[in-house]
């Protein structure tokens, strides 16, 4: 059976099967929506999540209405504008010094002096520079890795012995030696990330979908789910067509996001305990502060993580986008125990974090409840589920039967006798010359 590259043919199939093949295809049919009702009749009872979702989704439906269409139609630009906003903020926390505006009197450099300053942050705090590649595949990567990334203790004093060794330098060109500090490296680069992908979607056009891509790619996933994660994929990596696959571009920017804030649960920030003997070593090397592992900090890293998995594969925009603020707003618990071990670290960055955070949450709940979706001038609220649905119902029928007939012809030549023996038994020449022979000589006699 050749598979429709269209859904139009696929709907023209569907009408002309059942005269072909008798009420085969509408039996598969009723048979499909027997079992959906029969799940959905069993969603009642399967406990709170069924209610949940249906909460969640009145509560999406009735922020829709009540927003104006322009704000709903363009929800990714006005957020990812808020974003980059907030984005300034984190830089903050995680640079060294913590501050934007060194000489806040002079009112232009409330704008130059952040500018200069997060330029010069990912410019050296994004790099790294207390470890390089060919130390870490010396000898045992996995050790050294871990080394690198986990052992706060051994950080802490590389980045002391690099900053003493600048100092040094510095001496001797007549500089004055500067005041060691920790910066967060990976949260910087974590907040670099975050500022261009959101800078785009700020400036990228929000395209809305189509029923024909819908239902497009919901075939594509039912009938060949590798082939769909590979198209996404694609979408998400081919930079030039970033301008019409705009949610899979962010998607792979939170993927970088997940990872880079994931090892930033490692470079946390704490007071120094001279009473502690590796503490001591370090204040006499000049800091004041080291890092530590933040677990809650690494909890809400994983969700920043998930939360890719819907901007890059959802089936169209309305579910990714709301499923990823929807993702991001479990952050809450985690983020609450973060902030507290921030404050209770006496992190330089504590106030700042906290800050951005919030702001972030309450762009996320944005997200969740308007994100991707559609609004006519009219008021009418455009949902494609009706057509996600058909598509899969039909791909699924297909499958069925790309399955039941893959399963009869395996029968029928299992069943069958191999072309090979069977021009070997009907040769009277070849099958067992012997006895033909015999038997010829019988027939005469």
């Amino acid at each position: 059976m050749s598979l429709p590259t269209d859904i139009a043919e696929m709907k023209r199939e569907a009408v002309v099967a059942p005269a072909i093949t008798g009420d085969g295809v509408v039996a598969q049919v009723d048979e499909v929506t027997e079992k959906q009702e029969k799940e959905k009749s069993l969603q009642s009872v399967k406990g709170p999540w069924h209610w949940v979702g249906g909460i969640g989704s009145a509560m999406r439906k009735a922020a829709i209405s009540v927003t104006p269409a322009f704000i709903v139609n363009n929800s990714s630009n006005i957020l990812g504008a808020s974003h980059v906003a907030t984005e300034f903020v984190m830089f903050k926390s995680g640079m060294k010094g913590n501050k934007l505006v060194d000489n806040p009197s002079n009112p232009a450099n409330w704008v130059i002096e952040p500018v200069q300053k997060i330029w010069q942050d990912i410019a050296t705090n994004s790099k790294s520079r207390d470890y390089s590649v060919e130390q870490i595949f010396a000898g045992n990567p996995v050790a050294n890795f871990k080394k690198f990334a986990m052992d706060t203790n051994d950080a802490s004093h590389r980045e002391a012995d690099r900053q003493i060794s600048e100092n040094q330098s510095r001496i001797k060109l007549g500089e004055k030696a500067k005041s060691l500090s920790l910066g967060n490296p990976w949260q910087t680069r974590t907040t670099f990330v975050g500022l261009v992908i959101w800078a785009l979607s700020a400036v990228i056009p929000e395209r809305k979908d189509s029923d024909q891509e819908v239902e497009r790619m919901a075939t594509m996933r039912t009938l060949h789910p590798i082939q769909y994660v590979g198209e996404r994929l694609k979408q998400a990596v081919w930079v030039p067509e970033w301008s019409s696959h705009k949610r899979q571009m962010l998607g792979l920017g939170y993927v970088v996001i997940g990872a880079c804030s994931t090892m930033g649960s490692w470079r946390q920030r704490r007071d120094l305990n001279p009473a502690l003997v590796e503490d001591a070593k370090l204040i006499a090397k000049g800091l004041k502060k080291a890092y530590t592992f933040n677990g809650a900090y690494l909890g809400t890293s994983v969700l920043s993580f998930l939360s890719s998995i819907p901007l890059l594969f959802a089936l169209d925009e309305n579910k990714g986008y709301s499923t990823f603020g929807t993702i991001l707003m479990g952050r809450i618990p985690v983020m609450v125990k973060s902030i507290k071990q921030k404050y209770r670290d006496n992190d330089p960055g504590a106030s700042s974090y906290t800050a951005g955070m919030v702001s972030f949450q309450l762009e996320n709940a944005l997200q969740a409840l308007i994100g991707g979706a559609e609004k006519l001038p009219d008021g009418t609220i455009v949902d494609h589920e009706d057509e996600k649905q058909r598509a899969i119902k039909a791909a699924k029928i297909i499958k069925r039967e790309q399955k039941e007939h893959g399963a009869k012809h395996h029968s029928s030549n299992s069943d069958a006798v191999p072309s090979m023996v069977v021009s070997n038994v009907s040769h009277d020449d070849m099958a067992m010359p012997d006895r033909v022979l015999q038997q010829q000589a019988t027939s005469v006699k």
